[in-house]
Formats: C-alpha cells, structure tokens, sequence
C-alpha cells in the first residue's frame, strides 16, 4: 500500500500526481516488490517529450518542485521486477525470463488499463544479424537503441556481464570558446570545454572524457582550438535556435584541422 520512486543513486522523485502510484499499488497486488524501469513524460496524445523537456520535469521531482499538472504528464516504461527481499539482498537467482513473465502478467491489459505505465517491446533473437535488424529500426526511429539480454540472466545489483547495449556513437568536430576550471580535486585545472559548430548552432559543454594529463596540460589557449567529441545524439532545444549533444566526451585535440563541423553533418 505504500509506493515509493527512486533514482539509481537513490534520490526520492516526489511525483505530484498522486494518481500515477496507485497504478503500481495496483501492479504490486499486495507484494512486496520493485519495479525497474525509466519515467518519462508524455504529451496529452500519450507522445513522450523530447528529452530536454522532460528530464526537466522529471527534475523537478527531485526537487520537489514539480506541480500536480506536470506530475499528471509522466509515465513508466518497465523491464524488470525484483521481489523486495532479492533486492536488499542486492541479487535475485530467479532468471530474467520468468521476471519477465511475472511483470508481464501484472502489466496485462484486463487488469491495467492506463497507458502511461507499460513494458518495454521485446523480441526473441536467434543470432547477431537479427539484433542489428532491431538495433537499425530503433535508431531509424530516433530512438537510442536497444538492450541484448540472456534470458537465464539473474538480477545483481551491478553492472552484469550477461546484458549488453547498444548504440549509436557518433562524433564530430567543433570549435573550443571557452575553456572553464574545474572544481575540488580539479582547482586551477580543466574542468570542461564550451564548444560550439561552425555557423554556431550547436554548442555544448563537454566535462568527461579527460585524462588527469589532459585537465593538467590543456590550458586557456585551447580556445579557438578544434576538439573531436562523441556523443549518443543531438538535442533540439524549442525554446531557441541553439542545440546541444547527449552524453558529449572528449576525444582528442585536432591540431589537423583549423574549422568546426557545420551543423548541416551534425546528426
């Protein structure tokens, strides 16, 4: 009867629709047990937000900020339930297949019937051809890619070995216009790089992918520098004609090159 949501590191999302816990109440039927999965926020059609908006809303949560019309907008894709006990204990032997299976039948139509909590689409596959077949179809979709998964898989409270992801790396080249310091143990060293396109219409800050060699050795000067940086994806931002780039790294310096990326092959 009680329901708390939780981030990976454990932070309380105080949700403000006090509507959206009554469905896992519902899901629970008086089990103790964990629902793993993502929220995310959706449009009145029940169309996720783009990325940006929603983790802003989602953020809100955290901060117990969010309002009861925001809270109505968020929703939970589910792929794995842990009995509660199995989760303290921080392993769950009983294989992925029959969690699967258990959550599956908790999230059955007839007995749920509220869209904005659902399980995530899954396939069976025979061999590597036919991971990349759903892998390419996802990313032709927009979406980010998918998760390979051992049907005998047991749940960990690690990163296990019998998962495996997949997904787009893409990586180009942009101007460096600001070089920032870091803080803590990175005083008076790097601590990220604000780079931007050619013609200006992308600009992101990258903070990882830095050796301690690197935060030590690149100073100011690397401003008007080009910097080789990996992301998953770019971000458009609505609210103005600027974007930015999800989960940038660092790659290397190229002294090679003298310009940017257009944001024309920036994808």
């Amino acid at each position: 009867g009680v329901v708390e949501f939780r981030s990976r590191n454990g932070k309380e999302i105080n949700i403000a629709d006090p509507m959206f816990g009554l469905y896992f109440i519902e899901m629970a039927n008086n089990d103790n047990v964990v629902f793993d999965g993502e929220l995310l926020c959706q449009d009145e059609h029940g169309n996720n937000l783009d990325r940006k908006t929603g983790n802003g809303i989602l953020n809100k949560a955290v901060k117990g900020t969010q309002s009861v019309e925001e809270g109505e907008t968020v929703g939970a894709v589910l792929w794995d339930l842990i009995p509660l006990t199995d989760f303290e204990a921080r392993i769950s032997r009983t294989t992925y297949q029959e969690r699967l299976k258990d959550l599956l039948s908790r999230t059955n139509p007839k007995r749920l019937t509220d869209k904005r909590v659902t399980v995530v689409q899954s396939f069976t596959v025979n061999n590597i051809d036919e991971v990349n077949g759903h892998f390419n179809r996802y990313l032709a979709d927009g979406l980010e890619g998918v998760i390979l998964k051992s049907k005998t898989m047991i749940w960990e409270d690690k990163r296990s070995k019998h998962q495996v992801k997949f997904k787009a790396e893409l990586e180009c080249d942009l101007e460096v216009i600001e070089w920032q310091e870091g803080t803590g143990k990175n005083k008076g060293k790097l601590g990220a790089l604000l780079c931007k396109s050619a013609d200006g219409k992308v600009q992101v800050g990258v903070g990882t992918g830095f050796t301690d060699a690197d935060r030590k050795n690149i100073g100011p000067d690397v401003v008007g520098s080009i910097v080789a940086v990996k992301y998953n994806a770019r971000i458009n931002d609505k609210r103005s004609n600027v974007d930015s780039l999800f989960l940038p790294v660092f790659v290397e310096l190229r002294s090679d090159k003298d310009e940017a990326d257009s944001s024309d092959v920036i994808k």
